[in-house]
């Protein structure tokens, strides 16, 4: 058995063992009720170097009771690039979920596709996953990344914690810890071990 063999089936025991207890989306813009989203984030990688910023504001439009979609204007001031994106949501029975994120980065002139998905199953277990750059901007499938995470939420702390791995490109475990001030407001620390940054960011969502 392959070393990525056994993290994939580790991480499933993750997700199952964690969703018992509670659940998160990495994502949590799949499942996020409210229509408007501020957001900002700050990276530095583990070794030195410069640390990145960037921001967006976004308005979700839901046009149905399976579909919605909302629209992004993000800024990354590191590289000075305008990445506007859609967001489109799908859902079955407000049980199974998939996003798409359409982004084009006006500085590259390059378009990105993103996928990410969520699967609520019996027994409160639940299912993240996200696969960046399926789409590059050049290539299918390329420079692309899947990661899966196991989520629980500590309502008791207002706090949430996903672990997880992520494939292909980048490959390593990454985990979050995000406490929530209240149902609009939280602020999150992602450490990467495949691209070895840290991430920290907060996002507020609003009607």
């Amino acid at each position: 058995m392959t070393r990525q063999i056994k993290i994939a089936i580790w991480v499933a025991l993750m997700v199952v063992a964690g969703g018992l207890q509670g659940a998160a989306q990495i994502y949590d813009g799949i499942t996020q009720p409210d229509r408007f989203r501020f957001w900002g984030a700050v990276s530095q990688p583990y070794k030195g170097g410069d640390a990145s910023a960037s921001t967006y504001f976004g308005y979700k439009q839901d046009i149905c009771s399976w579909f919605n979609a909302t629209g992004l204007a993000r800024y990354n001031f590191s590289s000075k690039a305008f990445m506007p994106s859609i967001w489109l949501n799908f859902n079955v029975a407000g049980r199974y979920y998939l996003l798409t994120r359409s982004i084009y980065n006006f500085k590259e002139s390059r378009f990105v596709q993103s996928l990410a998905a969520t699967v609520k199953l019996p027994a409160g277990v639940m299912i993240d996953a996200t696969w960046d750059n399926v789409y590059d901007g050049r290539r299918w499938c390329d420079t692309d990344r899947f990661q899966m995470v196991a989520g629980m939420n500590l309502d008791r702390i207002r706090t949430i914690f996903n672990v997880g791995y992520s494939f292909r490109s980048h490959k390593g475990m990454v985990g979050t810890v995000r406490y929530k001030f209240n149902n609009n407001l939280w602020i999150q620390l992602r450490v990467d071990g495949g691209t070895e940054t840290a991430d920290l960011s907060m996002a507020y969502n609003f009607n």
